[in-house]
């Protein structure tokens, strides 16, 4: 089977993501010539899908379908926007993600669960304007893999609930700390005031 990259919004409408991926020459020729990707699968969900007839590299596409596990599974490389289920369905299937966050959203916790999910060796993050970039990271790296029973879901809900209380007070600042106590980490929540 060729190597393909996989490019999910969810049930998102980001159209800057779908139009980078389509548009951008420098994303293209990361793709094509420093990956070595032959086809490009988008779900596009409410974004437009721009015309592609000009691309060295196969496209297909579609808004939604019940599952897209099966394209998770079989993509060599998964590009992402930061949604909670679609980055912890991508780590257990142990594929390459990067995530690209979405600037125009409003609280933007994604940009704080992307960063701090890079921190862990899990992923790369970046944005549409600096998607090649991202891309370039990918070029023979290896992620630290997500194994069931890591404490990264705990975590991952930790952080949510920490950018949740952040939105309330703007003063909070939090740490994680590794106990190595029954494999748990501890999280310190500042109230600055």
């Amino acid at each position: 089977m060729d190597k393909y990259a996989f490019v999910t919004v969810g049930t998102t409408q980001f159209d800057l993501l779908i139009e980078t991926i389509i548009q951008n020459p420098d994303v293209i020729h990361v793709l094509v010539d420093l990956l070595k990707i032959k086809k490009i699968v988008l779900q596009t969900g409410r974004s437009q899908m721009p015309s592609f007839d000009h691309l060295p590299i196969a496209i297909e596409h579609y808004q939604y379908k019940d599952s897209i596990e099966n394209d998770i599974q079989h993509a060599s490389l998964v590009i992402s926007h930061a949604g909670a289920g679609t980055i912890l369905q991508t780590l257990e299937a142990h594929r390459p993600l990067l995530v690209v966050v979405n600037e125009k959203l409003m609280n933007n916790h994604q940009l704080e669960i992307a960063h701090e999910m890079e921190k862990q060796g899990y992923l790369f993050h970046c944005t549409c304007s600096t998607l090649d970039e991202g891309l370039k990271k990918l070029v023979n790296h290896q992620f630290q893999l997500y194994e069931k029973g890591d404490p990264l879901w705990p975590r991952f809900i930790m952080i949510l609930f920490i950018l949740l209380l952040r939105n309330k007070y703007k003063k909070l600042s939090y740490s994680f700390v590794n106990t190595n106590l029954l494999d748990y980490d501890a999280i310190f929540i500042f109230f600055n005031v």
